[in-house]
């Protein structure tokens, strides 16, 4: 609730009270009144320093709530912050080592491609070569 409408609600009060006190000391002796009078006026200054007291600690409340608010979100975002950070380093290092991993089954299946290739053409005869005679003499 902010404070006009406790301000609004407060004085509200005090003039419902002030009529009922005028009500009353309309059927009362001269001494009665005096004393309404007294006891109306008494009450109207004592409201209107707690109206004042309480909008004053309403103000510093709000603002503390605020200060408050505003700690606790900075402090979120903080942790967040770091949170986020620390995910992406291990996402980037977790695609650095599926890469690697990667590149290292790919080398080594083409490693092995062309060791079957070698292997296989090693049983062919050359091409470039010319038979060779038996007597070897060329």
């Amino acid at each position: 609730m902010n404070g006009r409408v406790v301000g609004w609600t407060v004085s509200l009060g005090v003039f419902v009270a002030g009529a009922a006190i005028a009500a009353v000391a309309a059927t009362l002796s001269d001494e009665n009144r005096r004393r309404a009078a007294d006891s109306a006026r008494l009450l109207r200054e004592r409201t209107a320093a707690s109206v004042d007291q309480l909008r004053e600690r309403t103000a510093v409340t709000a603002q503390e709530l605020r200060d408050q608010w505003t700690e606790t979100a900075l402090e979120v975002r903080d942790r967040w912050t770091t949170t986020a950070e620390g995910v992406r380093a291990r996402a980037v290092d977790t695609a650095e080592d599926w890469r690697e991993r990667s590149s290292e089954g790919i080398e080594r299946a083409l490693r092995q491609a062309a060791e079957a290739r070698d292997e296989s053409l090693a049983a062919l005869p050359d091409e470039d070569e010319e038979p060779r005679s038996e007597s070897g003499a060329d």
